[in-house]
């Protein structure tokens, strides 16, 4: 037991006594003091069931899926051709995959994803353009060439056309004149006529028809070679009403005859009369007939044509 001394009147009284016993002073409680160990006992219990609460919470808190989330220092990854952004820690993703960038397919390489490098479809191969006379085998895609260019194949110049390549077409130089000699070009073997030519070649020395008592136009006609060895002679006749109008055979329904003469007559050579029976029916024929062409095949294979305007020259009667 130890002693105080009262407030109220200065004397020592016991630290256990409620009242002064002097004065009858009401005392203050005063605490028990504990020792050292026992204050370091206190402080060991106090601090273990601290640590024990803390534990349990902390536990709690930080193993919930939510909370991990919450307080996670994250760890973001890039989003990929098929992964959104995503924390590598807690795995929470953010908006969406990337998605592929493609590369198109070339020639020669796969179409391919720039990212993350998976292929897609197979190249395409080659779209060849032939080669020219002047540009070797070529690619319309990506250019590339193969073998070299072809030679030029040229088409030496005619009379009508100049020196021409017939693979490009390119031209080289002019046409040539023509190298006329007996009416034809001796480059080409085209014919070349003129009016004052015609009765130097072929002269009809008569012409007559008849119509005969079925209302046919029976045909006449002799021949004279002033030129080479002639094969075959063929006409094409029209024939006319009393006003010009081009008449219709009533019974072939063609507007012209054509007369045939087989040779050979040869240089010089007058024909026998030669004779087509009913060549044209139409009972309005009037009597005018034209000449519309005459073809003369010699027998050399060599051919002459005179059309209308030279035909007429042709028929002594006429010029």
């Amino acid at each position: 037991m130890a002693l105080i001394t009262c407030p109220e009147c200065n004397r020592e009284v016991s630290d256990q006594a409620k009242l002064c016993p002097h004065c009858g002073y009401k005392l203050p409680r005063t605490k028990k003091e504990l020792s050292p160990i026992q204050k370091k006992k206190l402080a060991l219990v106090i601090v273990g069931v601290v640590l024990v609460f803390v534990a349990i919470g902390a536990g709690y808190f930080f193993l919930s899926p939510r909370t991990v989330e919450w307080c996670c220092y994250h760890r973001i990854s890039d989003a990929t051709c098929t992964e959104p952004e995503t924390c590598s820690r807690c795995g929470k993703i953010w908006g969406e995959p990337a998605g592929h960038n493609w590369q198109a397919a070339t020639c020669t390489e796969h179409e391919k994803c720039t990212i993350c490098g998976i292929i897609g479809s197979e190249a395409q191969g080659h779209d060849w353009r032939a080669a020219t006379c002047t540009e070797p085998k070529t690619c319309n895609a990506c250019g590339i060439t193969e073998g070299r260019p072809k030679h030029h194949s040229w088409r030496s110049a005619t009379c009508t056309k100049p020196k021409t390549c017939v693979i490009c077409g390119l031209v080289d130089g002019v046409k040539l004149e023509h190298d006329i000699e007996d009416y034809f070009c001796k480059i080409c073997r085209e014919p070349f006529v003129t009016e004052s030519d015609v009765p130097n070649i072929l002269d009809i020395t008569s012409m007559r028809y008849e119509v005969n008592f079925v209302g046919g136009i029976d045909q006449y006609m002799t021949f004279t070679n002033k030129f080479k060895s002639i094969d075959y002679i063929t006409l094409k006749l029209q024939f006319f009403n009393a006003i010009g109008d081009v008449l219709t055979d009533d019974i072939s329904g063609r507007t012209t005859a054509s007369l045939k003469f087989t040779g050979p007559l040869e240089e010089g050579q007058t024909s026998s009369n030669q004779y087509w029976r009913a060549c044209f029916y139409n009972s309005t024929f009037s009597g005018s007939i034209n000449i519309l062409e005459i073809k003369i095949e010699y027998s050399d294979g060599t051919t002459l044509i005179l059309d209308e305007n030279l035909s007429e020259y042709a028929v002594k009667a006429w010029r």
